[in-house]
């Protein structure tokens, strides 16, 4: 299985990563930023998708004078992308946020967050994974699409 992961913050990158990769006929390429993995994407096609869903726009080499900007919905943009070009590959977002920032005034809980990905991205989204260092239910949870 060839699995693209999008992920911006390394120490969770690494925890996953190393989990995967304890299954030999899993390739990992990680990209850290929603662009670069929306080029990614664009070139080359993929089995799985793990993604993050608060995430840089580029990668932080690239912040020009300060303006890389974080969208905290990348993942759900990413999955809009996704639907509009017509991409089939699988998706489970991986947050380690229970709650999701949509603006300065609103929040989503994860769990309504991801009826609304069944509901709007039935094609790609498959769940959605809460990330803890404090639990490796995370772990089980992924396995199960492993």
């Amino acid at each position: 299985m060839v699995i693209l992961y999008i992920e911006d913050e390394q120490h969770k990158a690494k925890d996953l990563i190393n989990f995967i990769e304890s299954y030999k006929e899993h390739k990992i390429i990680w990209k850290k930023s929603y662009i670069n993995g929306l080029i990614e994407l664009e070139e080359n096609r993929y089995d799985l998708i793990l993604l993050d869903m608060s995430l840089p726009l580029y990668d932080a080499d690239f912040d020009l004078e300060g303006l890389n900007e974080f969208d905290p919905l990348a993942g759900i943009h990413f999955l809009d992308e996704m639907k509009r070009v017509g991409y089939t590959e699988k998706v489970i977002v991986i947050t380690a946020y229970d709650y999701i920032k949509k603006d300065e005034t609103q929040s989503i809980s994860l769990e309504n967050l991801k009826k609304e990905m069944q509901n709007q991205y039935p094609e790609n989204y498959v769940d959605g994974i809460f990330y803890s260092d404090d639990s490796l239910e995370w772990q089980n949870t992924l396995n199960l699409y492993l």
